[in-house]
């Protein structure tokens, strides 16, 4: 899949067509989740077997609860809360690099919508998962654009202004339809549910990782083989499934897109649409990777492989402009034009 997305993105006009899907989904999947908080909110049926049919019931998260303040999880579309997390941060960094910078995906009204819809439904989420990487985000995005002065004032600015009208939005759904209560009360019963920690799901992933680790003492070079056991991390799960040599793999995977994309990035420096997007991918899937290594590996949903693939054909696109692919050869081919620049 990744292989034939690359194919596809030869040009600038196809790349910025696929994000604009990749947005669009990532914008539906984040209004399925409103709609499953105001099914439990107003007390009519979510209809859950549209998105999460299977009868199993680790596939069920849709019917999780925090015990500790009685509050319904968010899942969407996804199997469970964290994975819902895992696919929003991977649009998050793009869709605020695109209005950052004011080279809008769609318009910079839209974007700021689906700005403000992701960040409230991945705080609805009730996921570490989520808070983690919003946390990562929020301080990792400033050094990778490298920002100083006025335009880091700037940005704790739109930083402050999000978080605002954010703690609004959570206010106001919190508020009883029931029963009217004041401002505060709404605002501490908000504010709760989402710092109170999942301590079940910790103690679990904990759990599956040390299981993980002593798996791959077992089997240090090959590991169990793959899918044989579970790991809520990324490199414990690499290592018990696949051994040594499937870690290097994955490093060898993802490291060639990354200093591609991140050598373009020091590069072009937010020329144009093409760099502004590049910054955008290249934050979604270093921040992607970061929060897999403690959430864990989703190895068998879209939103990884998908960002890959975007991390590739924008790297491409970057450092050479002038690329086309070859299809007798199976290759990739530089006009003289490009073969001239790079020398």
């Amino acid at each position: 899949m990744t292989w034939l997305i690359v194919l596809h993105n030869q040009n600038e006009k196809s790349l910025v067509a696929t994000i604009r899907i990749f947005v669009m989904s990532a914008m539906f999947v984040g209004c399925w989740g409103v709609l499953q908080w105001a099914s439990y909110k107003f007390g009519f049926n979510y209809p859950s077997a549209l998105f999460n049919s299977s009868s199993s019931e680790f596939a069920q998260g849709y019917t999780g609860v925090l015990s500790k303040v009685g509050v319904k999880r968010i899942t969407s579309v996804a199997v469970e809360a964290s994975i819902l997390a895992q696919y929003l941060l991977c649009v998050l960094p793009l869709v605020f690099s695109a209005a950052w910078f004011k080279y809008p995906i769609f318009s910079i009204v839209g974007d700021r919508i689906v700005l403000v819809v992701l960040l409230l439904v991945l705080l609805l989420s009730t996921s570490s998962t989520a808070y983690l990487g919003l946390l990562l985000f929020a301080l990792g995005f400033p050094i990778l654009l490298r920002l100083k002065g006025r335009r880091l004032l700037q940005y704790a600015s739109w930083i402050i202004l999000l978080g605002l009208v954010e703690v609004f939005l959570l206010t106001a759904l919190s508020t009883s339809t029931a029963q009217s209560t004041s401002t505060a009360q709404s605002t501490s019963t908000a504010l709760s549910s989402l710092t109170t920690p999942h301590t079940f799901s910790m103690h679990e992933r904990l759990y599956t990782i040390n299981n993980a680790w002593n798996s791959f003492l077992e089997s240090p070079l090959l590991g169990l083989g793959w899918g044989s056991i579970t790991s809520h991390d990324l490199v414990v799960n690499l290592l018990a499934n696949s051994g040594l040599i499937g870690l290097v793999g994955f490093i060898l995977l993802i490291i060639g897109p990354l200093v591609n994309l991140l050598s373009a990035h020091i590069t072009y420096r937010f020329e144009d649409q093409k760099s502004v997007f590049g910054a955008g991918i290249l934050s979604s899937f270093m921040l992607i990777i970061a929060v897999s290594a403690f959430s864990g590996f989703g190895y068998v949903f879209g939103h990884f492989w998908l960002l890959l693939a975007l991390s590739v054909s924008v790297g491409m696109l970057m450092s050479s402009p002038m690329t086309t692919f070859n299809r007798s050869s199976g290759t990739f081919d530089c006009g003289r034009s490009a073969e001239s620049e790079i020398k």
